[in-house]
């Protein structure tokens, strides 16, 4: 091995170790903190369901208004309970599992060469946000569901470029699994990821001449898969209401969604909230995945990147025209997660190993200063704003590791005096006003506090 490249590794090396440190060991070192999240609501739905069927009761009113993969969820705590597992071990359990599951579509489907540093470069963005801390060890599943997500765009991209033979077999297998799962988590989520991949080859095939490598067969197990899924869903919400709508969530939208101007409000917040808005929150992972996917000598594919600032666009937008954009009980905005992890993954899954290139990668930092240099003269206000969203982006990410968990959470959703009133009048007006009080000005009033709270390593519930 040459000096350039021993050097490299080193600098690599030294790299990776020291995000371990500074992530990985709070991890370990620091109490773990739960956050049940929706645990509550849909906990017990695998023995509600079971009752109904055996009764023949439909509706099935007891049931919770999430969809069919909370109810798989529900099973499998049951299941583990029986052998004396806690439903926070058994969520830490299946959350780790499913992130566990992109490095394994990296070394089925790319192989050895590119998942190597395809993983590395994945777990140091992770750990780069706060998801790790918050939503692991959760009652959330948007884990689950973005993983699914990402898995099914990176497998219908790798074929649509011809990376990868669109006759693997292990590909198929997670394009056909992903395709069935993924609508399962969310009601909206088929028509915001479908037609985000639709508009984006759209856009390939006219503006950029883009033929897809998809063949008929290809399109025979996406559309099969998507609408077994369908099928499954229209029949869980029938079990539930008796009818294939998700009525319980229209009759929410119905009663409590936002003005335009009131969702344009939480469309800006969504994005730019310190408080965990999108940038804030996945800002240093997709800076970490998008730099160190060059440092390892790796094209990102362009298609891929496309797809993911739409998914993102069109789901942030959809979440802004609902009466809690970041989700009621979360740790910065919850509600994104799965297109925002979706996007990290596709856009690691589907870029293209160069070894030729990477062998050339003698001098990160030199390579740095090069790059910096140019934008210093030609780009500095672009600069400026990358070194800001990042500086913004780490604080969020070390707070989250470091501070108090219970007193941050606590802050960040209630802290504030608006807040406090609006509990206050949840207290006494909730019940009067029902699904309408998430109208009030009393809950837009606490909801702008929430945006505009800056979390602090020193943080103070008031």
């Amino acid at each position: 091995m040459n000096g350039s490249l021993m050097k490299s590794l080193v600098i690599k090396t030294l790299l990776f170790f020291g995000i371990g440190i500074v992530f990985i060991l709070p991890l370990v070192t620091h109490p773990a903190y739960f956050s049940g999240t929706d645990l509550g609501a849909w906990g017990g739905d695998w023995g509600k369901f079971s009752r109904c069927l055996e009764s023949g009761w439909v509706p099935c009113l007891e049931i919770s208004k999430f969809p069919a993969t909370y109810l798989m969820n529900s099973y499998l705590l049951d299941a583990m309970s029986a052998h004396g597992i806690t439903s926070e071990q058994s969520l830490l359990l299946i959350n780790t599992t499913f992130l566990g599951l992109p490095i394994l579509f990296f070394i089925t489907v790319r192989g050895i060469a590119f998942a190597l540093p395809a993983t590395l470069i994945y777990c140091s963005a992770l750990l780069l946000s706060a998801l790790p801390v918050f939503y692991i060890y959760s009652g959330a599943l948007e884990v689950q569901a973005g993983v699914i997500i990402g898995l099914f765009i990176s497998s219908v991209l790798l074929i649509y470029e011809g990376r990868v033979d669109n006759k693997n077999h292990v590909l198929n297998i997670f394009l056909v699994l992903s395709a069935v799962i993924f609508p399962l988590y969310k009601d909206t989520a088929f028509v915001v990821v479908v037609c985000s991949l639709l508009l984006v080859f759209f856009i390939m095939r006219f503006a950029y001449k883009k033929r897809s490598a998809l063949t008929m067969r290809n399109h025979l197990h996406i559309v099969v898969s998507l609408m077994f899924s369908l099928a499954v869903l229209f029949g869980y919400n029938f079990i539930k209401y008796k009818s294939i709508a998700p009525i319980e969530y229209l009759r929410e939208a119905a009663l409590s969604a936002p003005s335009i101007s009131k969702s344009f409000e939480f469309l800006l917040a969504s994005i730019l909230s310190p408080n965990g808005g999108v940038l804030t929150f996945w800002f240093a992972a997709f800076f970490a995945a998008i730099s160190l996917t060059k440092w390892f000598g790796m094209t990102l594919s362009r298609v891929a990147i496309l797809v993911s600032v739409t998914l993102s666009f069109a789901s942030v937008v959809s979440f802004s025209l609902w009466w809690v954009p970041f989700g009621w009980d979360s740790w910065g905005n919850r509600l994104m997660v799965p297109a925002m992890l979706a996007s990290l993954i596709s856009i690691v899954a589907t870029a293209d190993l160069n070894l030729g290139a990477l062998k050339n990668q003698n001098n990160f930092f030199s390579g740095l200063h090069k790059n910096f240099s140019l934008l210093v003269f030609r780009k500095v206000l672009s600069v400026i704003v990358v070194m800001l969203l990042l500086i913004l982006s780490l604080h969020y990410t070390l707070v989250s590791y470091y501070a108090e968990k219970a007193t941050l959470i606590r802050a960040s959703l209630f802290g504030g005096t608006a807040c406090t009133h609006m509990m206050t009048s949840l207290r006494t007006d909730g019940a009067r006003l029902g699904m309408s009080f998430w109208r009030s000005d009393d809950y837009y009033d606490c909801a702008r506090e929430r945006f505009l709270h800056f979390p602090t390593f020193s943080e103070q519930a008031k």
